[in-house]
């Protein structure tokens, strides 16, 4: 029989059904909002096997990430259910007090000097949740001797939308922070289940926002990130079959972009590629919200 797992809703009346490994329950999700569906019997003819969906992209995850600071989900609940919210399916991971999602204390966990040669930075085992990270500085990555340190903290509480339960603690990484001169990598210890995609998320000490983190590698005991600069970050789940196909970030090239071709400049002939792209997310996220108006035209000096 099929794993325990959420698979297309048989019945049709919600978008995802959890399957307990030999018959339907009356926990059901639409839209990343799990709930309690409990007077409708699953019909028996449909309980024999359920139909896993394919494998979502892990960009979709990614593409939530970016929206979770931009985007308020509204659910529309029945009034006979019972909202379970941050939980992924019975039996998954514990159900969450549906705060936001909240730091504790910074514990240090190691720290140590990696030169222009690189070199690595591994935590040491004493009963931490974050035994076994490893920072993985490539050659040329800083120009100095440069001091790394990694921190943790406790995160409690969920996201906004229900779609981001951490599966690590929050992680800081301190390499005087500047950009490095190559990607460094950092293997977290972090326990995936089954059926779950995951990868990691930057968060906004300021205002708890999420950005996501480009993810190189990831197996059901590990995951790992790369970047050049660091902050605070964490490793996060959800379950795949909540992601859905169909992720639209609302952004429109039509009238979110820069009106200007990228014709380049003799500093950078092949063209400003990554400056127009960050730029344009940005006032996507950042100016849009509060302004209500578009990117393309309004640094035209037409106005």
């Amino acid at each position: 029989m099929p794993q325990p797992g959420w698979y297309r809703d048989p019945n049709q009346r919600h978008e995802h059904r959890w399957w307990d490994g030999s018959s339907w329950t009356s926990f059901v999700g639409d839209r990343g909002i799990t709930a309690v569906d409990p007077l409708v019997a699953v019909r028996a003819a449909d309980s024999a096997r359920p139909t896993r969906p394919s494998r979502s992209n892990l960009l979709a995850l990614a593409v939530v990430a970016v929206l979770v600071a931009a985007v308020v989900f509204v659910s529309q609940r029945h009034d006979n259910w019972a909202v379970l919210p941050g939980t992924a399916g019975p039996g998954s991971l514990p159900i969450t007090s549906g705060e936001p999602l909240t730091p504790g204390p910074i514990t240090p966990a190691t720290d140590a000097v990696v030169g222009p040669a690189g070199g690595s930075v591994v935590v040491p085992a004493s009963g931490t949740p974050v035994d076994g990270l490893e920072v993985v500085v490539p050659e040329g990555t800083f120009t100095a001797d440069q001091p790394v340190s990694v921190s943790w903290a406790t995160l409690t509480g969920t996201d906004p939308t229900g779609l981001v339960t951490p599966l690590s603690p929050l992680i800081r990484i301190e390499d005087g922070g500047a950009y490095g001169g190559d990607v460094i990598e950092v293997t977290v210890p972090a326990t995936t289940p089954q059926g779950w995609v995951a990868m990691g998320f930057y968060r906004d000490p300021a205002d708890g926002s999420l950005e996501g983190m480009p993810l190189l590698r990831a197996d059901a005991a590990s995951v790992t990130v790369g970047a050049r600069h660091f902050s605070e970050f964490f490793i996060a789940g959800v379950a795949d079959a909540l992601l859905g196909s169909d992720i639209s970030t609302g952004f429109d090239p039509s009238v979110d972009s820069w009106q200007f071709p990228n014709v380049g400049t003799s500093v950078v002939p092949g063209g400003h590629c990554a400056g127009m792209s960050l730029t344009a997310m940005w006032f996507f996220l950042e100016q849009k919200p509060a302004c209500g108006c578009s990117l393309r035209g309004r640094y035209d000096n037409d106005q």
